[in-house]
């Protein structure tokens, strides 16, 4: 029953002697448009009902007179457009339900920021819960109504074209439908369009999504793109929870089929993808069939069934519990080690006496004093160091600077921020001018478009430069003795952001903390829009507050001058 042609299997059933001079061959045969031999199974048990029911009524043609058939087709013709114009019904009242829902979840979302409206946000909140129930019991019946028009039309479509042919042309194969819709393929490349040219997002964000669309439609077929539904959707989800917490680190990992990746990950019981990886991978399937919704291919509520209410393991994790801090000790502990007191100079994690002020010497400190992001400023170029009115300080701000691309030709890249908030002009701390930075980026950037730290190359096709320090400096403190888990170059601006508030008295210094690190400055469109940030000076005041009395880092500072 079940055959493979290249990847793909196919369903192939013989026809039954009697019944071959109607159909006109000896044999049924269809692509299930699956690789996965548990959804080709699933696939061809349907079809193969479906073909025994048309050779059942194959028996009956044989049997009855031309005039009785016809009869007997118009009959239930009429039976599958009633069966069809209840199920859309069904269809279109689940909709409106479900639209309605999605309006007064829009508006509770708004309504929030206003005390005022306290009263009409419970009495939303119980609409809302008062249509749960109601939406719920559509869901299991849409999906129901949903099979019956799919099995309708497909046995409509089957029977008339066979009668059809047996009787005017037995000896041409039965044709099915042409698909109005594209497929989920089709739409591919334009989704990464958009991405590329109007979301901006980087190759390595669309890396990721590429990969996910490449397995759901390894799951579910590449199918018209309007034939997906929930339960595709809840499928992949469970069978993403079985992939390896480490699916997608190895480049092996891209030939072999989800089934075998989760055969082995059983074999060896291997820890399994977390429900916050999963949940990314549903994030990019929203996003393409948005797409879908806005090329008009699907309706806006056929996307809410497929993409909203899907559960997750776990509740979500309060923002400030999401990263830790460094510890006093550890602080201690890391800047008395050798890259900032003296190490040999091909091996940073022994004593010695070198002390190489490049990225590894600089970018931990930078981190530590300046709650900046890590990438923010390993990509800084000497035209981003500025002095305003006696304050010195680096521009942090998107940009286009020069790079190569994987081939290693020369090209120009977007140096792009996290947010819009990002961008701001950051004064430098006293400790980071003791030891010397400026001094420093005179000898190593002398020009405009020089980079501060040459010594660490762009890579990949985003260019960044943060990537190859996160993994020395992981290295490192298990050189040393200093590694716990989760604790690295970013918690710097965790513990910095805790410590300068620690200091802070009134709400001035905390807007000046808040544009320090690129923050949003203020609550409301006044905040948000009209606020261009506090002065640099009254800035660098608040910054000097930030200190580290466990760390002692008065060895490392230059003569002033």
């Amino acid at each position: 029953m079940l055959a493979r042609q290249g990847a793909i299997f196919h369903f192939r059933r013989a026809v039954p002697a009697r019944l071959r001079p109607i159909f006109g061959k000896g044999e049924v045969w269809a692509s299930l448009g699956t690789t996965s031999v548990t959804m080709a199974r699933a696939r061809a048990g349907r079809l193969y009902a479906a073909v025994e029911e048309l050779f059942a009524v194959a028996d009956k043609i044989r049997r009855s007179d031309r005039d009785k058939l016809q009869e007997e087709l118009l009959r239930l013709k009429d039976e599958t457009i009633a069966e069809q114009t209840m199920a859309l019904a069904l269809l279109e009242e689940n909709a409106k339900i479900q639209a309605e829902v999605f309006e007064l979840r829009s508006l509770m979302a708004q309504m929030q920021q206003a005390k005022e409206f306290s009263a009409f946000l419970e009495e939303s909140q119980k609409k809302i819960e008062a249509l749960e129930p109601l939406i719920n019991h559509m869901g299991g019946r849409l999906t129901e109504a949903r099979v019956q028009v799919r099995r309708g039309e497909d046995l409509a479509v089957r029977l008339v074209s066979a009668a059809v042919q047996a009787f005017t042309m037995p000896n041409t194969a039965v044709a099915s439908p042409a698909s109005q819709k594209p497929l989920a393929s089709d739409l591919v490349e334009p989704f990464f369009k958009r991405r590329a040219e109007t979301d901006k997002a980087t190759h390595q964000v669309m890396g990721q999504e590429r990969g996910t669309l490449r397995r759901f439609i390894e799951f579910a077929g590449n199918r018209p793109i309007n034939t997906y539904g929930r339960a595709d959707m809840s499928g992949f989800l469970d069978k993403l929870r079985r992939l390896p917490k480490t699916y997608g680190k190895s480049p092996r990992d891209k030939g072999r089929g989800l089934d075998e990746i989760i055969a082995e990950a059983d074999a060896r019981r291997a820890e399994r993808l977390s429900d916050k990886t999963v949940k990314r991978h549903l994030s990019t399937l929203s996003q393409f069939f948005q797409l879908a919704v806005d090329k008009g291919y699907l309706t806006v509520a056929a996307r809410i069934e497929i993409i909203e209410g899907h559960r997750f393991q776990g509740a979500e994790v309060a923002a400030r519990d999401q990263r830790d801090t460094w510890r006093p000790n550890e602080l201690t502990a890391l800047f008395a080690s050798p890259v900032w007191t003296g190490c040999q100079e091909h091996f940073r994690a022994k004593p010695g006496t070198c002390v190489i002020r490049d990225a590894k010497f600089w970018l931990p400190l930078l981190a530590l004093y300046q709650g900046g992001r890590l990438e923010e400023f390993a990509d800084l170029y000497r035209r981003d160091v500025v002095c305003n009115e006696g304050t010195w300080a680096v521009t942090i701000a998107p940009s286009i600077v020069e790079g190569k691309t994987k081939e290693g030709t020369a090209a120009l890249r977007h140096r792009r921020l996290k947010t819009a908030n990002a961008k701001r002009t950051i004064p430098l701390h006293p400790e980071i001018l003791k030891m010397g930075f400026l001094a420093y980026v005179e000898t190593t950037a002398p020009k405009s478009d020089s980079p501060l730290f040459p010594d660490i190359l762009p890579q990949g096709e985003d260019g960044k430069r943060g990537p190859r320090i996160t993994r020395w400096f992981v290295e490192y403190r298990r050189s040393i003795g200093v590694y716990r888990k989760g604790v690295g170059i970013h918690a710097f601006r965790h513990t910095a952001n805790t410590r300068l508030r620690d200091s802070i008295v009134d709400w001035q210094q905390e807007r000046e903390v808040n544009y320090l690190f690129g923050h949003a400055l203020g609550p409301g469109q006044g905040g948000e829009r009209y606020d261009k940030g506090p002065g640099l000076k009254k800035v660098a005041a608040t910054l000097a507050l930030l200190s580290y009395p466990e760390i002692d880092l008065s060895h490392l500072y230059m003569p002033s001058g």
